[in-house]
């Protein structure tokens, strides 16, 4: 399941010009910055569903990635297929994912129900400052 959240950063125009000539760099560490938001809001049990969060830009499509959970148990994954040009996605493909982020009614003793979207949407100053600074260098 793919959902999207748009954010809007309010920039002027000199600082757009900067944010477009590194707009590789600025959407890592928006991606870096969105996980981290994440991991913290994901609900634990053996570790698997929070340690699977990750991010990926149009640069990192199709690229494997490994994880483990509590257990120690490795997993090999893949995530960001199809993603669009400046677009940094964040997410899991866990297969129980959707069911962890859309029940409302399921209580975790660490963590939350809409961890992804509660997670991006925490971090809209984070990722203006880091859109500010980018455009400052």
């Amino acid at each position: 399941m793919r959902e999207s959240i748009k954010i809007d950063v309010k920039l002027n125009e000199s600082e757009l010009k900067k944010v477009n000539e590194k707009i590789d760099d600025m959407l890592e560490l928006w991606g870096i910055e969105l996980e981290g938001a994440v991991k913290k809001l994901t609900p634990v049990d053996t570790g698997r569903l929070r340690n699977s969060v990750t991010h990926a830009t149009k640069a990192d499509e199709g690229n494997a990635f490994t994880y483990s959970d509590n257990q120690g148990k490795s997993y090999l994954d893949h995530f960001g297929q199809g993603i669009k040009e400046r677009t940094v996605a964040v997410g899991t493909n866990v297969e129980y994912a959707p069911a962890v982020e859309f029940n409302d009614q399921t209580r975790h003793a660490t963590g939350q129900a809409h961890y992804i979207r509660d997670g991006v949407l925490s971090s809209k100053d984070a990722l203006e400052a880091i859109a500010r600074k980018i455009s400052k260098s």
